[in-house]
């Protein structure tokens, strides 16, 4: 039997196709695809149809954390905060993390609007790559725009930023 997270997502990735062939202007479609592309991506991110859709609660069941993220995750854990608390933490007044794509959902709106990809293209690279990793704002500013899934493959590994892909129940494979 196929998990909920997986029957969310599909739903949500056929809505996202729908929205880049129906018509309406280029903006609005868009719009719409922007916002479901990360709603998926989120629910994917976790395995969890019930994630929250704000940054800090999309991390709540986050499986890929950057190792620089998730050390100072557990520092504000040993701290005593809870674990909504380490996920909405503040340091100098603004959150340490940002949930940061890999493999920019950006490739993947221009496809779709460009009706270069069908859904099983947009399924397939969703599953693939749609997952974002909780990255730290020091990290993120060293990683380099990229256009292309080729150009994806290295730009982690080129901000030497090592990836930890964490069990449901948060702890490190």
């Amino acid at each position: 039997m196929e998990s909920n997270w997986k029957k969310t997502s599909d739903e949500l990735l056929r809505i996202t196709f729908d929205a880049a062939n129906m018509d309406a202007p280029y903006r609005t479609r868009e719009c719409v695809i922007d916002k479901t592309l990360r709603i998926a991506s989120n629910v994917i991110s976790s395995k969890d149809e019930n994630i929250g859709q704000s940054s800090p609660t999309a991390r709540y069941g986050c499986l890929r954390w950057s190792k620089e993220a998730y050390d100072l995750y557990l520092s504000f854990r040993k701290e005593g905060m809870s674990h909504k608390q380490a996920c909405y933490a503040k340091v100098n007044g603004k959150s340490p993390y940002i949930n940061e794509h890999e493999y920019p959902l950006s490739i993947v709106k221009k496809s779709l609007l460009n009706g270069n990809w069908n859904l099983d293209k947009l399924k397939e690279y969703m599953y693939s790559y749609g997952s974002f990793t909780v990255v730290t704002k020091e990290e993120d500013r060293r990683l380099k725009t990229v256009t292309t899934i080729h150009e994806g493959k290295a730009r982690y590994s080129n901000a030497g930023i090592n990836v930890l892909n964490l069990k449901e129940d948060n702890e490190t494979e």
